[in-house]
């Protein structure tokens, strides 16, 4: 089993040394130590699920007991045949009024707070493809947690990652180079290589972890690579003909292979887009 590259930065290196320095994955006995010590050992490994479902119905069930409550305050308020007690809370006398705001802060509180929490939950990212078959290759090589208590992880459109935001760019490309890479370290298996990881964190042999920070720096410079090809070309193309109509083909085709580059690869903004074909 093959493993995607993981990051190894300074950043993520102080966050889960802890776990790297408390030894390695097979240190703990098979089943759910063994597993979470798994997950643990790199962020890229926590996939979760969302609950989406189950999260809409407990909010929806939160907002008819407030609109429930709301009726009531209506009701209250149409009944009082004070108005002085309407116009006047420090005055208000009646209690059934004052037992129902209160039911609806408490409510209220609850709503709003489910409601950032959701809000938090969505807005994580949903995890690649690769990463979600990392930690299905593992649990199928271990085979010690119950096919049923591992089955979310086939639930693919409720996944979600923790792990911090990512370059999207660099997140699409640099599977393409590791898939490259990972056939090199195979030819290359009995040699030293500069892609093999510097973190032992199993004994398993099937388990391959490489080095994702040579993995981004050739993926940078085939990235640099082939922006400068986009950039130059076109006058390298345009300066060596002289009819206009091809002059114009070329320069049309350039932008719009850079458009579409920007806007495929990146998380540029709709704006951004436009702004970068006018210059």
């Amino acid at each position: 089993m093959l493993l995607s590259p993981v990051r190894w930065d300074a950043e993520i290196n102080r966050k889960y040394q802890s776990y790297i320095c408390h030894g390695e994955v097979e240190d703990h006995r098979p089943g759910y130590p063994q597993f979470a010590a798994f997950i643990a050992s790199h962020p890229s490994f926590h996939v979760f699920r969302r609950f989406c479902r189950v999260r809409a119905r407990l909010l929806l069930i939160k907002q008819d007991e407030l609109s429930l409550l709301e009726g009531q305050l209506d009701e209250i308020d149409a009944r009082e045949d004070k108005d002085l007690f309407l116009g006047n809370r420090r005055r208000d006398k009646n209690s059934e009024r004052k037992e129902i705001l209160s039911k609806l802060e408490q409510n209220l509180a609850s709503y709003d707070a489910m409601l950032e929490h959701n809000h938090s939950i969505f807005a994580s990212e949903v995890p690649r493809k690769r990463e979600v078959e990392n930690v299905r290759n593992w649990l199928d090589n271990k085979a010690s947690v119950a096919r049923d208590e591992t089955a979310y992880l086939f639930k693919t459109q409720d996944l979600m990652t923790v792990q911090s935001s990512r370059d999207e760019t660099l997140s699409r490309l640099t599977p393409l180079t590791e898939r490259f890479v990972s056939v090199l370290c195979r030819l290359l298996k009995k040699a030293s290589h500069p892609f093999e990881s510097t973190v032992n964190f199993s004994q398993d042999p099937n388990l391959t972890l490489l080095s994702e920070s040579v993995l981004q720096r050739l993926t940078r410079a085939i990235i640099a690579s082939a922006v400068v090809v986009l950039l130059l070309a076109p006058i390298v193309i345009i300066n060596a003909l002289t009819v206009l109509a091809l002059r114009m083909m070329v320069i049309v085709v350039s932008s719009m292979l850079l458009i579409t580059a920007l806007s495929t690869l990146t998380n540029a903004k709709t704006v951004e887009v436009f702004l970068s074909g006018a210059t």
